[in-house]
């Protein structure tokens, strides 16, 4: 071997020793001599969460008290924030030193009634029921409240009421008053004093609307003699949705103005309040025609009011559409897709 080449090898061995060397100090000082980064900085943790109430009326304030704890090695700030249904609701921001708690006060104020999801931060605490007027059953001297709705089935007065009529049984006088809740508030509709003696006879009856009513919730709160509150209840009233199952034509006996007849219009009534029908429009083969109604008048039991077709239909079958129009104009329901025969 020549000197050259044992020259080398020895440069190589040396290179590679260095390398060593080096790589090894510098391993030494990493485990050695790092400095301790885990308690140079503030951690916030949320815990000891305490919800005042589950059941609420609008306009209350829920407490939520969430104890804020900094388990890091030095002071900061932290933002807190309280969440219904992802809505933030209240929040605030607090600086605590190393190794420091502190109670944080928020609160829950929807401005809405509804079930609502609330979380502190990122931790879930179930739910809170924000009503407008929170139930309550009938408690002594009440024994019983009945809710009840009448409308004129044989009206044919598209202004004709639709009422709502209470009554109770109490063993002393009481006050009953109803609202309609809107926007999350109670508007007052009527409020009447029954005295012991008259409960039994008395009945609040109010209008609620005419003709087809649109939905609406009512609350009606009955107090005892003192103001104490011995029943609080709502009602949700649903619009009236029609719908038409089936029909029959017949041919106008002779003398009659018009020259058909529509009749036996059953259909379903899905809803609370009643529909009431004041116009209806008929095309066939995608034509308008001149046609009417037999009478204005409710949907009673399912069955809406005939309808008559002025116009001459030729021979031979025809699609026939028909819609039917509340007093306000607002389409009830329409069929179509009908066969006839002129």
């Amino acid at each position: 071997m020549s000197f050259k080449n044992i020259l080398g090898r020895k440069y190589l061995i040396l290179v590679i020793v260095v390398i060593v060397g080096v790589a090894g100090v510098a391993l030494y000082f990493r485990f050695s001599f790092t400095p301790d980064n885990t308690g140079d900085h503030p951690e916030f943790v949320v815990n000891d969460v305490v919800v005042g109430v589950r059941k609420a009326e609008i306009g209350e304030n829920v407490p939520v008290r969430v104890t804020l704890s900094n388990t890091g090695g030095a002071g900061g700030t932290h933002l807190i924030s309280l969440y219904a249904d992802n809505q933030k609701e209240d929040s605030e921001r607090v600086s605590l030193a190393a190794g420091e708690s502190s109670e944080v006060l928020l609160f829950l104020s929807p401005s809405e009634p509804d079930n609502y999801q609330v979380r502190v931060s990122d931790l879930e605490l179930g739910s809170v029921r924000f009503y407008v007027v929170e139930p309550l059953e009938p408690r002594d001297p009440l024994t019983w409240v009945n809710w009840s709705l009448d409308f004129l089935t044989d009206s044919n007065n598209e202004n004709a009421p639709v009422h709502l009529h209470i009554s109770a049984s109490a063993s002393s006088g009481i006050k009953v008053e109803l609202y309609r809740i809107r926007n999350g508030g109670l508007n007052l509709i009527k409020e009447e004093w029954w005295t012991e003696t008259e409960v039994s006879d008395r009945e609040l009856t109010a209008v609620i609307g005419r003709g087809s009513p649109e939905s609406q919730t009512l609350a009606l709160i009955v107090k005892g003699p003192s103001g104490e509150d011995l029943y609080r209840g709502c009602k949700e009233y649903k619009e009236g949705k029609a719908e038409v199952k089936s029909v029959s034509l017949y041919r106008a006996a002779e003398g009659e103005e018009y020259r058909y007849a529509l009749g036996k219009v059953k259909g379903e009534i899905q809803g609370d309040l009643p529909v009431f029908v004041a116009r209806v429009k008929v095309s066939i083969d995608g034509e308008p025609v001149d046609a009417g109604l037999s009478k204005k008048g409710y949907v009673v039991r399912g069955y809406f009011p005939s309808v008559l077709i002025y116009s001459e239909v030729k021979k031979g079958p025809h699609q026939i559409e028909v819609s039917f129009f509340d007093e306000k104009g607002r389409e009830v329901c329409s069929f179509g897709g009908t066969k006839i025969f002129g």
